[in-house]
């Protein structure tokens, strides 16, 4: 009986041990090189996004190398393992369409920086904030907590709500027969008083654009502030609630629609 070499056995463990701490070093160098360079341009949130799905691909190519490079070591023929890679390949270009236009629309969405992981979006129909960006899908998870995962070719298009401030636009009804003067100048004190409160969250004094609307029974004022997405909303409903003020303050009624009521030999109003 021949005697096993417990030395070619080592040896081979070995060269083994040697080839995954070198496919590991390499991946640790792949993935902080692309962090470095990312945030040397100013970009942190593309940053952690290219770093978790280029690391991700090469990692996955780094221990499929290193798999083979194994088998290799123990004297496994690798050139059918090979031939089956190739076949996959051709069978993901012939049959899987659908996941190779995923996975090139999770490409150009990186590199032509459409979004990124903390940016509050509207993209496939949902809209909220990027939790995650892969190389074949994304996730979204909205005001409420709900997370949607969707394949990045389903993106048509996307709102980046995160790309500046937004404008918010109100629009505020009062009584046709109010004095317009007396209602833009309570108005414009609605303005400063919001600026003078929250001007470190405002972009700008909140500003009067002016008459937009007038119909039988109301006017139509137009106003607009400056936020970022996140006080947004809040803010937006604190200025209606300081011009709904004011305006009570003023005496300045709201709309009040109004019926006329013809008859023979009368004339009458309703709803007054």
């Amino acid at each position: 009986m021949e005697k096993f070499d417990w030395s070619v056995l080592l040896w081979q463990l070995l060269k083994s041990g040697i080839v995954l701490v070198v496919a590991l070093i390499i991946g640790m160098v792949i993935r902080r090189f692309v962090r470095r360079v990312a945030k040397r341009h100013g970009v942190d949130k593309k940053a952690q996004t290219l770093n978790s799905v280029i690391g991700n691909f090469f990692t996955y190519l780094l221990y499929f190398i290193a798999i083979v490079m194994i088998l290799s070591i123990f004297g496994v023929n690798t050139s059918s393992i090979l031939a089956s890679a190739g076949i996959i390949g051709v069978a993901i270009g012939l049959g899987a369409q659908s996941l190779v236009k995923d996975i090139i629309s999770g490409v150009f969405i990186l590199f032509d920086n459409y979004f990124a992981v903390g940016d509050y979006v509207e993209a496939a129909g949902y809209e909220g904030f990027v939790e995650e960006i892969g190389i074949r899908s994304s996730k979204i998870r909205d005001w409420s907590g709900q997370l949607y995962v969707f394949p990045n070719g389903a993106i048509n298009g996307v709102a980046n709500y995160s790309k500046g401030d937004l404008v918010s636009v109100l629009d505020i009804s009062v009584d046709n027969r109010e004095d317009t003067n007396k209602v833009l100048a309570v108005l414009e004190k609605a303005c400063q008083k919001m600026y003078d409160n929250y001007n470190n969250k405002l972009k700008d004094r909140p500003d009067i654009w002016g008459l937009e609307v007038l119909d039988e029974y109301k006017m139509t004022f137009r106003l607009s502030l400056s936020a970022n997405v996140m006080d947004k909303g809040s803010l937006t409903r604190e200025f209606r609630k300081i011009c709904k003020t004011e305006l009570d303050n003023a005496g300045i009624k709201m709309p009040q629609p109004r019926q006329w009521l013809y008859g023979e030999g009368m004339e009458a109003k309703a709803g007054e």
